[in-house]
Protein backbone atom coordinates (compact mmCIF):
# COMPACT_ATOMS: atom_id res chain seq x y z
CA UNK A 1 0.00 0.00 0.00
CA UNK A 2 1.09 3.44 -0.90
CA UNK A 3 0.38 5.77 1.86
CA UNK A 4 0.58 8.74 0.80
CA UNK A 5 -0.83 8.19 -2.59
CA UNK A 6 -4.33 6.51 -0.35
CA UNK A 7 -3.84 9.77 2.15
CA UNK A 8 -4.28 12.15 -1.11
CA UNK A 9 -6.76 10.16 -2.54
CA UNK A 10 -8.82 10.11 0.80
CA UNK A 11 -8.52 14.19 1.11
CA UNK A 12 -9.73 14.77 -2.32
CA UNK A 13 -12.78 12.57 -2.20
CA UNK A 14 -13.44 14.79 1.38
CA UNK A 15 -12.50 17.85 -0.64
CA UNK A 16 -15.25 16.63 -3.69
CA UNK A 17 -17.61 15.64 -0.92
CA UNK A 18 -17.42 18.61 0.83
CA UNK A 19 -18.39 20.61 -2.11
CA UNK A 20 -21.12 18.47 -2.87
CA UNK A 21 -23.09 18.94 0.36
CA UNK A 22 -22.54 22.96 -0.10
CA UNK A 23 -23.85 22.96 -3.61
CA UNK A 24 -27.03 20.76 -2.14
CA UNK A 25 -27.50 23.30 0.81
CA UNK A 26 -27.45 26.04 -1.51
CA UNK A 27 -29.68 24.39 -4.03
CA UNK A 28 -32.68 23.20 -1.11
CA UNK A 29 -32.64 26.98 -0.61
CA UNK A 30 -33.67 27.97 -4.32
CA UNK A 31 -35.79 25.08 -4.48
CA UNK A 32 -37.46 26.70 -1.51
CA UNK A 33 -37.70 30.22 -3.23
CA UNK A 34 -38.38 29.07 -6.29
CA UNK A 35 -41.57 27.00 -4.82
CA UNK A 36 -42.94 29.58 -2.64
CA UNK A 37 -42.65 32.64 -4.78
CA UNK A 38 -43.62 30.60 -7.65
CA UNK A 39 -40.25 31.67 -9.58
CA UNK A 40 -39.90 29.67 -12.99
CA UNK A 41 -35.84 31.39 -13.41
CA UNK A 42 -34.95 29.79 -9.86
CA UNK A 43 -36.58 26.85 -10.64
CA UNK A 44 -34.09 26.37 -13.28
CA UNK A 45 -31.09 27.44 -11.89
CA UNK A 46 -32.22 24.36 -9.28
CA UNK A 47 -32.21 22.33 -12.45
CA UNK A 48 -28.62 23.53 -13.30
CA UNK A 49 -26.84 22.70 -10.15
CA UNK A 50 -28.10 19.13 -10.73
CA UNK A 51 -25.95 18.77 -13.72
CA UNK A 52 -22.68 19.64 -10.98
CA UNK A 53 -24.02 17.55 -8.43
CA UNK A 54 -24.26 14.59 -10.70
CA UNK A 55 -20.35 15.33 -11.60
CA UNK A 56 -19.03 15.36 -8.81
CA UNK A 57 -21.09 12.10 -7.73
CA UNK A 58 -19.00 10.39 -10.63
CA UNK A 59 -15.77 11.99 -9.67
CA UNK A 60 -15.83 11.14 -6.09
CA UNK A 61 -16.85 7.43 -7.12
CA UNK A 62 -14.01 6.95 -8.95
CA UNK A 63 -11.43 7.99 -6.65
CA UNK A 64 -12.93 5.54 -4.17
CA UNK A 65 -12.96 2.96 -6.59
CA UNK A 66 -9.29 3.74 -7.43
CA UNK A 67 -8.74 3.68 -3.68
CA UNK A 68 -9.90 0.47 -3.33
CA UNK A 69 -8.48 -1.14 -6.00
CA UNK A 70 -5.20 0.46 -5.85
CA UNK A 71 -4.26 1.04 -2.35
CA UNK A 72 -5.48 -1.70 -0.72
CA UNK A 73 -6.70 0.94 2.16
CA UNK A 74 -7.01 -0.73 6.15
CA UNK A 75 -9.86 -1.56 7.80
CA UNK A 76 -10.55 1.59 9.13
CA UNK A 77 -9.59 3.74 5.80
CA UNK A 78 -11.64 0.77 3.60
CA UNK A 79 -14.87 2.38 6.16
CA UNK A 80 -14.35 5.40 5.34
CA UNK A 81 -14.37 4.78 1.79
CA UNK A 82 -17.46 2.24 1.78
CA UNK A 83 -19.21 5.39 3.72
CA UNK A 84 -18.51 8.08 1.02
CA UNK A 85 -19.62 5.57 -1.39
CA UNK A 86 -22.85 5.36 0.71
CA UNK A 87 -23.32 9.18 1.15
CA UNK A 88 -22.79 10.49 -2.29
CA UNK A 89 -25.96 8.25 -3.49
CA UNK A 90 -28.02 9.50 -0.36
CA UNK A 91 -26.32 12.78 -1.68
CA UNK A 92 -27.27 12.96 -5.48
CA UNK A 93 -31.08 11.63 -4.21
CA UNK A 94 -31.70 14.81 -2.32
CA UNK A 95 -30.14 16.84 -5.18
CA UNK A 96 -32.53 15.07 -7.66
CA UNK A 97 -35.48 15.57 -4.89
CA UNK A 98 -34.89 19.33 -5.13
CA UNK A 99 -35.04 18.66 -9.07
CA UNK A 100 -38.16 17.00 -8.23
CA UNK A 101 -40.43 20.12 -6.86
CA UNK A 102 -38.39 22.87 -9.08
CA UNK A 103 -40.56 20.82 -11.88
CA UNK A 104 -43.56 20.91 -10.25
CA UNK A 105 -42.72 24.77 -10.26
CA UNK A 106 -41.65 24.74 -14.40
CA UNK A 107 -44.94 22.70 -14.52
CA UNK A 108 -47.35 25.42 -13.62
CA UNK A 109 -49.05 27.14 -16.56
CA UNK A 110 -50.35 29.17 -14.04
CA UNK A 111 -49.37 30.52 -10.52
CA UNK A 112 -50.43 28.12 -7.64
CA UNK A 113 -53.22 30.03 -6.28
CA UNK A 114 -53.93 27.69 -3.02
CA UNK A 115 -52.06 29.13 -0.06
CA UNK A 116 -49.32 26.22 1.19
CA UNK A 117 -50.31 25.12 4.29
CA UNK A 118 -47.78 26.33 6.72
CA UNK A 119 -46.62 22.34 7.39
CA UNK A 120 -44.48 23.11 3.85
CA UNK A 121 -42.78 25.84 4.93
CA UNK A 122 -41.84 23.81 8.29
CA UNK A 123 -40.49 21.08 6.07
CA UNK A 124 -37.86 22.78 4.32
CA UNK A 125 -37.45 24.12 7.81
CA UNK A 126 -36.66 21.09 9.12
CA UNK A 127 -35.30 19.44 6.33
CA UNK A 128 -31.95 22.36 5.99
CA UNK A 129 -32.01 21.89 9.75
CA UNK A 130 -31.17 18.36 8.95
CA UNK A 131 -28.76 18.81 6.04
CA UNK A 132 -26.78 21.41 8.36
CA UNK A 133 -26.82 19.37 11.71
CA UNK A 134 -25.82 16.07 9.35
CA UNK A 135 -23.22 18.27 7.95
CA UNK A 136 -21.38 19.18 11.23
CA UNK A 137 -21.55 15.97 12.83
CA UNK A 138 -19.97 14.37 9.12
CA UNK A 139 -17.22 17.25 9.69
CA UNK A 140 -16.92 16.80 13.72
CA UNK A 141 -17.33 12.90 12.69
CA UNK A 142 -19.82 13.10 15.75
CA UNK A 143 -21.73 9.71 16.56
CA UNK A 144 -23.90 12.13 18.82
CA UNK A 145 -24.95 14.79 16.42
CA UNK A 146 -25.60 12.29 13.83
CA UNK A 147 -27.99 10.63 16.26
CA UNK A 148 -29.84 14.01 16.98
CA UNK A 149 -30.03 14.37 13.17
CA UNK A 150 -31.95 10.98 12.64
CA UNK A 151 -34.25 11.85 15.50
CA UNK A 152 -35.54 15.08 13.65
CA UNK A 153 -36.86 13.25 11.00
CA UNK A 154 -39.58 12.05 13.36
CA UNK A 155 -40.42 15.53 13.10
CA UNK A 156 -40.63 15.41 9.33
CA UNK A 157 -42.72 12.31 9.36
CA UNK A 158 -45.58 13.87 11.65
CA UNK A 159 -45.46 17.49 10.25
CA UNK A 160 -45.53 15.48 6.59
CA UNK A 161 -48.58 13.30 7.71
CA UNK A 162 -50.38 16.82 9.61
CA UNK A 163 -49.51 18.16 6.02
CA UNK A 164 -50.95 15.26 3.42
CA UNK A 165 -54.39 14.85 5.81
CA UNK A 166 -54.67 18.99 5.65
CA UNK A 167 -54.53 18.89 1.64
CA UNK A 168 -56.68 16.13 1.41
CA UNK A 169 -59.51 18.36 3.40
CA UNK A 170 -58.75 21.06 0.89
CA UNK A 171 -59.31 18.93 -1.94
CA UNK A 172 -62.56 17.80 -0.32
CA UNK A 173 -63.40 21.56 -0.36
CA UNK A 174 -62.39 22.59 -3.67
CA UNK A 175 -62.37 19.77 -6.15
CA UNK A 176 -61.78 22.32 -9.26
CA UNK A 177 -58.52 22.99 -7.55
CA UNK A 178 -57.06 18.92 -7.58
CA UNK A 179 -54.35 19.66 -9.84
CA UNK A 180 -52.81 21.95 -7.67
CA UNK A 181 -53.33 20.18 -4.74
CA UNK A 182 -51.67 17.39 -6.03
CA UNK A 183 -48.75 19.38 -7.03
CA UNK A 184 -48.00 20.22 -3.34
CA UNK A 185 -48.62 16.97 -1.82
CA UNK A 186 -46.08 15.90 -4.54
CA UNK A 187 -43.53 18.65 -2.73
CA UNK A 188 -44.68 17.68 0.59
CA UNK A 189 -43.16 13.55 0.08
CA UNK A 190 -40.08 14.99 -1.76
CA UNK A 191 -39.31 16.95 1.48
CA UNK A 192 -40.43 13.83 3.71
CA UNK A 193 -38.09 11.74 1.13
CA UNK A 194 -34.62 13.82 1.90
CA UNK A 195 -35.78 13.57 5.56
CA UNK A 196 -35.15 9.88 4.58
CA UNK A 197 -32.29 10.49 2.64
CA UNK A 198 -30.03 12.47 5.54
CA UNK A 199 -31.01 9.73 8.03
CA UNK A 200 -29.44 7.11 6.18
CA UNK A 201 -26.16 10.01 6.07
CA UNK A 202 -26.57 10.27 9.63
CA UNK A 203 -25.84 6.07 9.71
CA UNK A 204 -23.00 6.48 7.77
CA UNK A 205 -21.15 8.89 9.73
CA UNK A 206 -22.34 6.34 12.78
CA UNK A 207 -20.28 3.63 10.94
CA UNK A 208 -17.57 5.39 9.66
CA UNK A 209 -17.02 6.64 13.39
CA UNK A 210 -17.67 3.79 15.35
CA UNK A 211 -17.71 0.98 12.77
CA UNK A 212 -21.07 0.03 14.07
CA UNK A 213 -24.20 -0.94 11.79
CA UNK A 214 -27.14 1.07 13.16
CA UNK A 215 -30.59 1.57 11.74
CA UNK A 216 -32.29 4.62 12.46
Amino acid sequence: MNRPKLVNNIRKMDDMLMTMIILIQEQLEITKSALMNQDKELAYQVKKMDKRIDDLEMEIERECIDAIALQQPLACDLRRIESTLKMITDLERLGDNNVNIARIVLAQKERLTIKPLIELQKLFELVALMLRQWTDSYVRASVELAVLTARIDDEVDLIYETFYRGMLEILVDHPEQRDQIVAYLFVGRYLERMGDHITNLSERVVYTVSGERVSF
